[in-house]
């Protein structure tokens, strides 16, 4: 097939038919980070005040490295089985229990465990995210791409930013508590998204829907985690009626 047989991708507008998949694409890349650099500015007073030492405070710096690395084992099965964008719901919904509870940690080992829930929502995150971005924005994969990379930065630093400024005003528990906020803020454009799919009868619902299976073909219903091409013999599950 010659290049100019080839068929090109027409640019649509960011918004028309997928605008809360990318809304829930940007709040969830900025919510990636918030878990690891909300917590390690306030390690020092939080030892103070559990009572650990410096080889706990390496544990809680070992621990996003090691649950990042194993949800990027497990995140394909997970999303296999959920479809992405469910899993991406999970994610957000792990992220901000997680958040949430370390603001009520009464002991070391609970603040431990709530940042294990918080980190293992945003190592699905990690995985899920950019074959969104390919799925739903093929026309402007360069655009999207940037977008996401650049909210995930702002994530990163925020938080260690604010971390001291808002113990210092309102507590430590309120510095680690509210970033859940944007967790919380994250999961409603998935949330919405799945309901209009299944739900929807307006237009915007007929659009995203468009979107989705003008995305997913029968022949790519298996997330591309961009890994060399094998043969897929089955597509990703979904509930019935979407997101197939």
């Amino acid at each position: 097939m010659s290049a100019s047989a080839a068929p090109t991708l027409r640019p649509r507008s960011l918004w028309q038919g997928r605008a809360l998949v990318l809304a829930g694409i940007v709040l969830s890349a900025f919510t990636l980070r918030t878990a690891v650099t909300s917590l390690t500015p306030l390690l020092d007073s939080l030892g103070s005040e559990f009572g650990f030492g410096p080889t706990m405070t390496g544990v809680f710096g070992m621990v996003p490295t090691a649950a990042f690395a194993a949800f990027g084992v497990l995140t394909p099965a997970i999303a296999h089985r959920l479809g992405l964008e469910r899993a991406a719901l999970t994610a957000m919904v792990l992220a901000a229990l997680g958040l949430l509870a370390r603001s009520f940690a009464g002991d070391t080992w609970q603040l431990l465990v709530a940042s294990v829930v918080a980190l293992s929502g945003m190592g699905i995150g990690n995985v899920v995210l950019p074959p969104l971005v390919k799925r739903y924005f093929a026309d402007r994969v360069g655009a999207v791409s940037s977008l996401y990379i650049t909210v995930l930065q702002l994530g990163t630093i925020l938080p260690a930013l604010a971390a001291v400024p808002l113990a210092q005003a309102a507590g430590w528990r309120v510095s680690l508590g509210s970033w859940s906020l944007v967790a919380v803020a994250a999961a409603l454009p998935w949330i919405a998204a799945l309901w209009m799919e299944r739900y929807g009868r307006s237009a915007q619902a007929r659009a995203l829907a468009a979107a989705h299976d003008r995305a997913v073909t029968p022949r790519t219903r298996r997330p591309n985690w961009s890994r060399p091409r094998r043969a897929a013999k089955s597509g990703v599950r979904r509930w019935p009626g979407a997101w197939r």
